[in-house]
């Protein structure tokens, strides 16, 4: 997985070299996981070697985990246990439903999780970016 993530950074910045990707350091990735016991492994993985901030100028964001009541407010209930991890600076966020075994999806301009066709967060950005 190291080497498929390191070559998903490298085509990145080399489509977009006006991007900013910062990768994690182990000192936010343990606050990550304590806020998130169960993260997966994955997700985790893409923040240390991909890392979080834009892509493009900007084309999209990536982000720390975070959860969706930050951008809807506390009363999207129906967004409980949704968490964003990126976004492509319009109204659609990638995110996880928490509560569903971490499944990934999108949240767009409705305000409604939807199952994505891509397996994980990294299937998503080679999708968009390259393989």
């Amino acid at each position: 997985m190291i080497q498929r993530l390191e070559k998903l950074r490298s085509l990145i910045l080399e489509k977009y070299p006006e991007s900013r990707l910062t990768p994690i350091p182990d000192v936010t990735m343990d606050a990550l996981i304590k806020r998130f016991p169960d993260i997966p492994e994955h997700l985790l993985q893409s923040l240390r070697i991909i890392g979080a901030g834009t892509i493009g100028f900007p084309n999209y964001a990536i982000h720390l985990p975070f959860e969706a009541h930050y951008v809807y407010g506390p009363e999207a209930t129906n967004l409980d246990g949704i968490v964003f991890v990126g976004d492509d600076c319009s109204e659609t966020h990638e995110a996880y439903d928490t509560k569903n075994n971490w499944q990934f999806g999108s949240v767009g301009g409705d305000g409604n999780f939807e199952k994505s066709n891509c397996e994980n967060f990294i299937e998503f950005l080679e999708d968009w970016f390259g393989s």
